[in-house]
């Protein structure tokens, strides 16, 4: 367990302001690879901190989230985008992109075609991330498309699959995405937009 000694220096730093990455924390106190290892297991930077750092930097993405592996640990987002299309990515690409780097997978929902799925992985890096998509999804104006992209060093896609609804009772089917994470760890999540 993390002794006291280390629990107050680590609330000494955040007197200085938040905390933006556990690396932070290893840099400022020296601690060895196997101390941030234990840290990280039982500490949580939120994604919106990781942001005030230089998110451009994509290698810093990239370490903490080798980190939480270490920890075995995965972060896990879902972002309704609002309707966002290719066409967004030439003023916004880069702002949504290292908004979906803080996580390792990450729900979009409310896309308004997948070639915008296609522009954010050019963005992000496609030998580091993946992604999964549905075809479009809804009834008239309420149409859609899901997707999960994922940092391929964190998890891996087993398969996805729309829910079933031979009874036309969702207006956009639920999407669903089944991955495994370093470890063993099996998980299903699912997108779902609800209109009602």
């Amino acid at each position: 367990s993390l002794t006291a000694t280390l629990a107050s220096q680590v609330l000494a730093l955040r007197e200085g302001g938040p905390i933006t990455r556990l690396q932070e924390v290893g840099n400022a106190l020296k601690l060895s690879k196997s101390k941030l290892v234990k840290l990280a297991r039982h500490a949580f930077v939120h994604p919106e901190l990781g942001l005030r750092v230089d998110a451009r930097r994509s290698s810093a993405e990239d370490e903490d989230a080798d980190l939480r592996r270490s920890a075995h640990r995965i972060l896990v987002g879902a972002w309704n985008v609002r309707n966002l299309g290719i066409k967004s990515l030439t003023t916004r690409g880069r702002d949504i992109a290292d908004i979906i780097a803080e996580y390792d997978v990450i729900a979009l929902l409310e896309l308004r075609d997948q070639k915008v799925v296609h522009g954010l992985l050019d963005i992000l890096g496609t030998s580091r991330w993946g992604a999964s998509l549905s075809h479009e999804v809804g009834h008239g104006k309420h149409k859609e498309v899901y997707a999960f992209l994922y940092r391929k060093a964190s998890v891996t896609l087993k398969k996805h699959q729309l829910l079933a609804d031979p009874g036309d009772k969702w207006v956009r089917e639920p999407f669903l995405g089944y991955f495994k994470a370093p470890g063993g760890f099996d998980f299903v999540l699912a997108a779902v937009h609800v209109v009602w």
